[in-house]
């Protein structure tokens, strides 16, 4: 398994008004563009995947490439940073990964400011074996800062079994590529669900705060109830550093949520 760096899109398909490179690093910071916005394009029968390798170099040898120019069947994912800290975007099956960066292919380019650029690459796979997550579903959060998981680097292996996160890490990352490509989002580790104060729910619709609680559940968050406390919310719902404040309003008539 190989894990990449990319900068934040929602489609990977060139730079538009609407779709363009954020949270990439240095370089984009200061171009405007990054030769990964393509990595979900389609060109022929295959995708062509950009990552800021050092020295355009991956260390392929820990893939099972030594002494070869590239190694197949390399199951690689893809990740981003989001507002929620690093996350998977996306990934190829039974890829090819180059320890050298390629020369583009001629039909491989995006626009940017009037300039066609044709990106270099280091990842081939067939365009039936690249999925995208939606940027919606996007909450498979990765934990860079811990040891074994690539936080200094573009590039990372998760190959350090001595580390039991790294392990564990990658078993509930394989199933839920698996979950994934079947259709189902929901996170592979479900929040704990805190004590709902049963008088305060008495007062709101029951489906409204039950349909709210899962929504952040199912996207790994824990979920505690402070409707009690009359501070303009009702649920408090934490994933790692981040916290939402959220506000649940129900009528019998109608369910009405707002999920902020």
């Amino acid at each position: 398994m190989l894990m990449c760096n990319s900068a934040w899109m929602r489609h990977y398909q060139g730079i538009t008004d609407t779709d363009y490179p954020i949270n990439g690093g240095a370089f984009i910071d200061g171009n405007g563009y990054g030769h990964e916005v393509i990595n979900f394009q389609k060109n022929g029968r295959f995708v062509y995947g950009y990552v800021q390798a050092k020295n355009g170099t991956i260390n392929i040898d820990r893939i099972g490439g030594q002494d070869q120019d590239y190694v197949d069947d390399v199951l690689v994912v893809w990740r981003a940073r989001s507002t929620i800290g690093s996350v998977v975007i996306g990934w190829y099956r039974n890829a090819r990964v180059y320890r050298h960066e390629q020369e583009g292919n001629g039909n491989c380019h995006f626009e940017y400011k009037n300039i066609i650029y044709h990106p270099g690459y280091l990842i081939r796979a067939r365009a039936e074996n690249a999925f995208l997550v939606p940027a919606q579903h996007r909450f498979f959060h990765i934990p860079v800062t811990h040891p074994g998981f690539g936080a200094q680097t573009f590039v990372s292996f998760l190959d350090n079994e001595k580390i039991n996160e790294v392990t564990e890490f990658r078993l509930l990352l394989e199933g839920y590529i698996e979950n994934v490509e079947d259709g189902n989002y929901a996170a592979p580790v479900r929040g704990r669900r805190g004590q709902i104060d049963a008088e305060t729910k008495a007062r709101i619709e029951v489906s409204a705060i039950d349909t709210a609680v899962e929504f952040y559940l199912n996207r790994g968050y824990n979920v505690e109830s402070v409707e009690s406390d009359n501070v303009g919310y009702d649920l408090l719902a934490s994933r790692g550093r981040e916290v939402l404040y959220v506000e649940v309003k129900g009528t019998l008539s109608t369910i009405k949520t707002r999920l902020v």
